[in-house]
């Protein structure tokens, strides 16, 4: 009980001196992109607006919409069974085969996921969702690779591909940059993104027209929203 009140008094405190702040999480593959893109759209029209981001893994994300820390995030699709939490699909991006200059496979445009078998391979850490996506597609396959390094981060992954220490699967706007190349993956595989938030009446002021803006504002495709810097 007396934790209950410490958290009910924690989200008061929070609603009543940051009714006009947007509190918004992302996961990090995002941040480069889509964050950038409906932030910009939406202070068109509400340019005083102001916003608190957050980025974290999806798990964690969900975890603070449920706990009203957060008003709405940018991420993958719950798992089924999420409480008090609603999600709407955005767009869908694929995910790339890594590789760097000079590399077997670097002057090709598509790749089946059986030709990579037993290569040196940079993987997601298991604390990512990505991991877990990137695994399933290996195992439907039948493919193994030869998991030398695991990283949470994208640009340390990016990193290690540029420098020749091996080849990754990644989100396809992670792969767009001049020191790598990017090669279609057959099966093609993609990620949902869209936008979560959380119940009715736990939002700031703010928070309700941002969303209302993020579920109704056409957007172009990924590959005409990523900048070829991002990750």
């Amino acid at each position: 009980r007396i934790i209950e009140a410490i958290e009910s008094a924690r989200r008061h405190a929070l609603a009543q001196t940051s009714d006009d702040i947007v509190r918004l999480g992302f996961v990090p593959s995002v941040g480069r992109w889509l964050v950038p893109f409906f932030l910009d759209s939406f202070r068109e029209s509400s340019s005083a607006a102001r916003f608190e981001l957050r980025a974290n893994f999806a798990r964690a994300l969900y975890r603070l919409l449920r706990g009203d820390v957060n008003h709405a995030a940018f991420l993958t699709a719950p798992r089924p069974g999420e409480p008090d939490l609603a999600w709407r699909h955005l767009l869908d991006e694929r995910f790339v085969v890594a590789v760097p200059p000079g590399h077997r496979l670097s002057g090709r445009r598509r790749v089946d996921v059986s030709e990579i078998a037993d290569e040196r391979f940079i993987a997601f850490s298991h604390a990512t969702e990505l991991r877990g996506a990137v695994d399933a597609l290996l195992q439907r396959t039948g493919t193994h690779v030869d998991v030398v390094f695991e990283s949470g981060e994208l640009d340390t992954m990016r990193g290690l591909v540029a420098a020749g220490l091996g080849i990754a699967i990644v989100p396809e706007s992670a792969a767009s940059a001049a020191d790598l190349q990017q090669l279609a993956l057959t099966p093609s595989t993609s990620r949902p993104i869209g936008i979560a938030w959380g119940a009715p009446g736990r939002r700031s002021d703010a928070g309700e027209p941002f969303l209302d803006h993020a579920r109704t504002h056409p957007f172009r495709r990924r590959d005409q929203l990523a900048p070829t810097d991002a990750a």
